[in-house]
């Protein structure tokens, strides 16, 4: 089974339902935006309860996705894992 149909049969997931957490912005047109360490803190706090979140994470290492985060992961930690 794919990971979009995973991710579909799992119903809605924390990284839906809050994007800008999750995934890169620029932060220009948005003065409230909260730094890149303080969204993945929040993003990988939401990821503890996911049931796809190993699937996710494998699904980043495998594609070498270098941004946002998966499987509750920042992309460091990812460059580590792929490493390793």
């Amino acid at each position: 089974m794919s990971f979009t149909h995973i991710m579909a049969d799992a119903g809605e997931l924390p990284c839906q339902s809050a994007p800008q957490l999750f995934f890169e912005s620029d932060g220009k047109d948005d003065p409230d935006a909260i730094s890149t360490a303080a969204r993945f803190k929040m993003a990988k706090a939401l990821c503890n309860d996911c049931p796809v979140r190993m699937q996710c994470l494998s699904y980043a290492i495998q594609n070498n996705i270098q941004h946002g985060v998966w499987g509750q992961t920042t992309p460091l930690e990812r460059e580590y894992i792929r490493k390793a």
